[in-house]
């Protein structure tokens, strides 16, 4: 082998590493969008939301209701560091899409384990009923859908019958709406 082809060999490597070496070299610079923290892995979001018609554009369904019984973990999306877990939610009311009352939607949700081992979320209790704008989440996984916006898309339901945002980091969207509000801004 020539000395000239193996310092062209030589160039391309250099040239073609020094991308990733530079990416990896130490920085520290954090995305331009907001993120939530959950146990070690951080997710972040790609949109913000500054109206409930900007998370109705992006909603395929905007349903009100429940957990109905408990997480299982979604086998098409996550890993050990960042676990998505399906939920069942029964749907009470619709706003938008095509569900009926009194059905169930698969919801995927960001997940990890508790100290029993078993799988747990911290983004909807299991408890409390929620105003959702969802959308589909994915060709992988066709029949589950996933909040619009992270949890930007997520309103828990008052003692009043309103419903009070979830997100603290989408100080654009209303803190408290109701469903009238809702379907308001749906037409």
């Amino acid at each position: 082998m020539s000395l000239l082809r193996v310092r062209s060999a030589s160039l391309v490597i250099a040239l073609c590493l020094t991308p990733m070496a530079s990416s990896c070299a130490g920085s520290t610079e954090k995305p331009a969008s907001s993120s939530e923290q959950f146990g070690d892995a951080e997710t972040s979001r790609v949109k913000s939301y500054d109206s409930l018609s900007e998370l109705g554009r992006d909603a395929t369904i905007v349903v009100v209701g429940g957990q109905e019984g408990g997480l299982r973990v979604n086998p098409y999306y996550g890993d050990k560091t960042t676990p998505f877990a399906i939920l069942d939610l029964r749907v009470d009311r619709v706003v938008k899409g095509k569900v009926e009352a009194g059905g169930v939607v698969q919801v995927s949700v960001e997940a990890g384990l508790d100290s029993e081992g078993k799988i747990a979320s911290d983004k909807l209790s299991a408890d409390e009923q929620y105003l959702l704008y969802l959308t589909p989440q994915g060709p992988r996984s066709p029949d589950s859908y996933t909040i619009v916006g992270y949890v930007a898309g997520a309103f828990v339901e008052n003692k009043d019958g309103s419903f009070g945002r979830v997100d603290s980091e989408s100080p654009g969207l209303p803190e408290r709406v109701t469903y009238d509000e809702v379907v308001a801004a749906e037409n």
